[in-house]
């Protein structure tokens, strides 16, 4: 279920100054996990980026409104820095979100001009006279692609007493497993020279194709791992299985569109009592 938001942007000047930007949402669909802005930043025409300062309601009519913070916030200009009536360019930047949770965005945008002639305080301008655009936006929506290629430790694999790939799916998928596409390979890593960017050869183990992650998906790529290493006994000490997951958008399914790479997880293998294996 999409988050859909509605928000409205109004500017209040002061001896031709903008002085407080007011903005009011409206969630209309959605679990309403997106929130609010944590940085806006107005660009003039002429390239000078200001960032506006969250501000006391009362400045900008929230306030009056009777507008509790949840619908209405305030944000101060820098004092005398931007000139009203001018074209301007808003940028907003909304905290992070989860991958899996959040895997699309889209924005739309129109302008309203007259809404209250007489200014804050006074009733609103009648709405014959009010003057609107037709909303205007992407016929797309954006896609974000997270490519991480440096090795993450997800920890030891030491079977039976910890598996590593429950709590990495757990986390891949913000605690929700249901409907995900992936594709996961492993790799027999085996440490050549250490250091900070360690050299390591790899050795293919096991590929999946791209498909639907469900209870049997950890099970069946451990017993693979787990056969493979009974039947190659490869050296433990400096070894490592290399997975390699790749999380795919469950809002563009046909497209198999993947949101997510994750080049290089690193388990070290534990080393087990006896002589060691062969490399």
């Amino acid at each position: 279920v999409p988050d859909v938001y509605r928000y409205a942007l109004g500017l209040h000047a002061e001896d031709r100054w903008y002085a407080t930007l007011r903005l009011t949402r409206t969630a209309e669909s959605g679990p309403g996990g997106v929130g609010w802005p944590e940085r806006i930043v107005c660009v003039t025409a002429a390239g000078e980026r200001h960032v506006l300062t969250p501000a006391d309601p009362e400045l900008c009519g929230c306030a009056d409104a009777g507008a509790s913070t949840d619908a209405c916030r305030c944000y101060a200009f820098p004092l005398r820095s931007v000139e009203a009536f001018t074209l301007l360019t808003f940028e907003f930047t909304f905290p992070r979100v989860h991958i899996a949770a959040y895997q699309n965005a889209s924005a739309c945008a129109r302008v309203t001009r007259n809404a209250r002639l007489l200014g804050q305080g006074w009733p609103d301008t009648a709405p014959a006279f009010v003057y609107r655009t037709p909303e205007a936006g992407h016929p797309e929506p954006a896609v974000p692609f997270i490519d991480l290629t440096g090795t993450i430790a997800v920890g030891p694999w030491d079977l039976p007493d910890h598996n590593p790939l429950t709590p990495l799916f757990d986390t891949l998928f913000d605690g929700d497993p249901a409907g995900r596409t992936i594709a996961i390979g492993a790799r027999y890593a085996y440490t050549l020279v250490d250091g900070s960017e360690p050299v390591s050869a790899m050795l293919p183990v096991v590929q999946s194709a791209v498909g639907t992650f469900d209870d049997e998906t950890v099970p069946t790529l451990t017993q693979a791992l787990v056969e493979w290493n009974e039947r190659e006994q490869p050296e433990t000490q400096g070894g490592a299985w290399a997975f390699r997951v790749s999380l795919y958008s469950c809002a563009d399914a046909p497209l198999r569109r993947p949101v997510l790479q994750l080049r290089h997880l690193r388990s070290a293998l534990s080393t087990p009592p006896g002589p060691p294996g062969r490399a």
